[in-house]
């Protein structure tokens, strides 16, 4: 939150919180109109429906590298990696997080080839990326995402290995081999 929203954020609280339930959801109702960021927002957080919430994400982040000119546009990285974001503070759902931050390294790898486009924008995203992603499993004491996730990274791994880039095999190698995953691994 920016330091004006901040510094009004205590009296909107306060307001919210002396509303009804049924003003609450005339706001939402208003605001899910508003724009198609926060109407992703909004089906998230309240949808029952996982599947479709986390397949529009994706699509957010493959139309961020899918310009569909000739010659392209520069990808919209910002777009891409903001829609992780918004993903992750919407629903708290960290396997879905792992699995659009897999999406977003793909379409990374997959551009940087097609256009041979190899920016430090690009390579910078996807490292921060992977650090994130690299975080939720580590926190993972269960072990249950490693487990859910390995051969998707795997897959991963050896695609950035393939990549024009040389810096994809180092970001994306870096991070999985801190997790135990090497590239030869046939598990």
């Amino acid at each position: 939150m920016s330091k004006s929203k901040e510094s009004i954020w205590p009296d909107i609280e306060k307001t919210l919180n002396e509303l009804d339930k049924s003003d609450l959801i005339i706001l939402i109702k208003d605001l899910y109109g508003q724009s198609t960021d926060i109407e992703m927002i909004i089906d998230a957080r309240f949808s029952k429906n996982n599947r479709r919430i986390l397949e529009n994400y994706r699509k957010k982040i493959i139309k961020a590298f899918m310009t569909g000119l000739e010659p392209p546009e520069l990808p919209k990285i910002k777009d891409g990696m903001n829609a992780i974001k918004d993903y992750k503070i919407a629903t708290k759902d960290l396997e879905g997080v792992i699995d659009l931050s897999i999406t977003y390294c793909e379409q990374s790898i997959d551009y940087s080839n097609e256009y041979c486009y190899c920016e430090e924008d690009i390579e910078d995203g996807v490292n921060d990326i992977m650090q994130d992603l690299k975080q939720i499993i580590e926190e993972d004491k269960s072990g249950t995402y490693l487990a859910l996730f390995r051969e998707d990274l795997l897959k991963l791994y050896k695609l950035a290995d393939k990549a024009e880039d040389y810096m994809f095999e180092e970001f994306i190698g870096d991070a999985l081999e801190d997790l135990g995953i090497k590239k030869n691994d046939n598990k």
